[in-house]
């Protein structure tokens, strides 16, 4: 069996298997690990023995471009894939923040989305079929692709979002769509952010359908034209939106949005010119979240009615907690709130006791509404004072059964899920 701590590169996807059948044999803790993007969220769970790492399972295996599906192996970085596909004019809709060794099996066990996901879905949207191994060492498909099903679940959609608690992803199929023939952004000004939500719920309810729409206070704004070196105009909201696709249907769309936003109280609205710029302010929002001075990541999840509740929450947890420049970035079309913040050291006068508190106060706020409070991202002494994941609700039970049955022993990153999962 492999020493403490090692972590093991298998070159095939029979080697990781081989790995796990021993893992499981002698009950020994496995975490897998990628490009490293994705080791921050979750619990902190216990030290892992093993680590198996996918970074040489990394082949294009098939990629039929008139058929609009494209077949990897999980360990492929997602920049190497979008660039295969941008050459026959084709891209897979999914825009989580850049980040260098993103992979395709990383973006899956963590469901990682952006703000394009209005208009795209997520990746439960969009994957075909997947191959895995479980904790035993058996290796299984699921959906397109098929050799051999796990009878009574869906597991390619299962493994989406589930950190590497059920198994290893191995393969991946996608569909993927044309790359849209035109792109345009624009910004509305708020002095309030529920004047900012109000559009959205009609914008999103009409047929104007925009690609995303992201609002952005004072602070994320700041961050953004530091990233992207844009001049910005200054207002307390932000509400960014924009539309791809025939350029003639983008323009009626965004002047559909623009009508909406002026009808709801905005200031003014600015429109992007040109795709550079349109580019460029696209990459900003995509990766506001992986600025590096934050080390702290809240999420809130709500309906689309209970968002403005949820927002006032996060505004009422930065003032309490003294965190004049956190960023909140509204995904707001999804019903997704975002705070980033950098969070002092501890002393006398600011503690994670204090701040974990003030998060689970939050927390039940928002739960009272049929919403969620997910820590992203936090110092490990603060995850050591809270629960990062909140309550699991009535899906839980399920959860608990499907583990069980597919990795009883517990061996597949424990302790980083739900509840310890």
């Amino acid at each position: 069996m492999t020493q403490a701590h090692e972590q093991a590169g298998p070159a095939s996807i029979e080697e990781a298997a081989t790995y796990l059948r021993k893992a499981n044999s002698a009950t020994t803790p496995v975490g897998f690990v990628g490009g490293g993007t994705k080791q921050e969220p979750g619990n902190s769970g216990s030290p892992l023995p093993l680590k198996i790492s996918t970074g040489r399972l990394n082949r294009l295996i098939a990629y039929q471009p008139e058929d609009l599906t494209v077949t990897a192996e999980a360990g492929l970085e997602l920049a190497t894939l979008q660039a295969t596909l941008g050459k026959r004019g084709q891209w897979l809709p999914l825009d989580p923040p850049r980040l260098k060794g993103e992979t395709l099996g990383g973006l899956l066990a963590t469901n990682a989305n952006g703000p394009k996901r209005l208009l795209y879905g997520t990746a439960r949207d969009l994957l075909l079929g997947c191959q895995f191994v479980l904790a035993d060492g058996s290796i299984g498909r699921s959906g397109g692709r098929v050799v051999k099903n796990v009878s009574g679940y869906d597991l390619h959609k299962l493994m989406i979002g589930s950190f590497g608690t059920l198994g290893l992803l191995t393969e991946v199929t996608f569909k993927v769509l044309p790359l849209p023939q035109y792109s345009e952004w624009a910004a509305a000004l708020f002095e309030k952010a529920e004047d900012a939500l109000a559009a959205t719920r009609q914008a999103v309810r009409s047929n104007a359908s925009p690609v995303a729409m992201e609002i952005l206070n004072r602070a994320a704004q700041l961050q953004m034209a530091k990233k992207t070196r844009l001049t910005l105009p200054e207002a307390p909201y932000l509400l960014f939106f924009g539309a791809e696709g025939f350029e003639a249907a983008v323009k009626e769309q965004l002047q559909a949005v623009t009508a909406l936003c002026r009808a709801t109280g905005a200031k003014s609205v600015i429109e992007t010119e040109g795709k550079g710029v349109s580019t460029v302010v696209w990459n900003g929002l995509q990766d506001l979240a992986a600025q590096p001075l934050y080390n702290l990541r809240l999420k809130w999840s709500a309906t689309l009615t209970g968002l403005p509740s949820a927002v006032k929450s996060a505004e009422e947890l930065v003032v309490k907690l003294g965190l004049t420049d956190a960023a909140l970035q509204i995904r707001a079309g999804t019903g997704l709130a975002y705070l980033y913040a950098k969070l002092p050291a501890e002393s006398d006068a600011f503690t994670y006791q204090e701040v974990a508190r003030q998060i689970e106060l939050a927390r039940t706020h928002v739960q009272r509404q049929e919403g969620s409070l997910v820590v992203e991202l936090a110092p490990v002494a603060l995850k050591e004072k809270l629960d990062v994941w909140g309550g699991a609700g009535d899906a839980f039970a399920a959860m608990q059964a499907l583990k069980n049955k597919l990795d009883p022993k517990g061996i597949l990153n424990r302790g980083r899920f739900l509840k310890g999962l």
